[in-house]
């Protein structure tokens, strides 16, 4: 894949994904090893994704992007980011399953990495499915026909400028990959209560941002 990545003009090449079970102290070794082949055929940034979450019984259930053993060998600090909005609309930027964690922490931790060691950051999964109640478990999918959620573009809507707003427009932010944009036809998709934002009001905040 490396090799592929390499003669197709790839510039980011992703080892992996929220694998905070796989990934660990005891098994870094093995991860930076498989990091220092990549780059013997991968001469562009490589990166590893570490998740927003904890592992319960690791680390003190601390979240992966905070003590991922990775970065020391990976050209970002990457990581998933899914922050709950609150029931009316207005963010209290804490991010899921922990009181700490809210982005003015995880800013300063960015800030603080880059300045040790030179890294910047992307955010490399986030995003909101159109639905009520989404706000509060933006890191699930579900079903509008039978969670009996109803469709919101507004929330989705917000979510994204929160997003843009908080992270996304930060110096040392590189890029923001939104989850997620669907490839199939329209006609294929029902995408009213989707994760996806196309043609919804989301995508107008992507457009502004992308092209401002």
């Amino acid at each position: 894949y490396a090799a592929f990545a390499e003669v197709n003009g790839v510039y980011i090449f992703c080892i992996g994904n929220e694998l905070s079970s796989a990934v660990n102290d005891e098994t870094a070794p093995q991860w930076k090893s498989l990091i220092a082949e990549i780059r013997t055929k991968f001469s562009k940034k490589v990166v590893y994704s570490a998740s927003w979450q904890g592992l319960q019984g690791y680390k003190n259930g601390e979240p992966e992007f905070l003590w991922c053993p990775l970065y020391s060998e990976t050209d970002y600090s990457a990581f998933t980011a899914f922050p709950v909005l609150t029931s009316n609309g207005q963010t209290h930027g804490t991010f899921w399953g922990s009181e700490t964690n809210n982005l003015n922490f995880i800013r300063s931790f960015l800030e603080e990495e880059f300045r040790t060691k030179r890294k910047k950051f992307l955010i490399m999964q986030t995003g909101l499915q159109s639905q009520l109640g989404s706000e509060l478990e933006p890191q699930l999918e579900s079903d509008a026909t039978i969670s009996k959620r109803i469709p919101h573009e507004g929330i989705q809507e917000l979510y994204y400028t929160y997003i843009i707003e908080s992270l996304g427009k930060h110096p040392l932010c590189d890029g923001i990959f939104f989850w997620y944009w669907d490839t199939k036809p329209p006609e294929v998709v029902i995408k009213r209560g989707s994760f996806s934002p196309e043609n919804k009001l989301a995508q107008s905040v992507l457009n502004h941002w992308f092209s401002s």
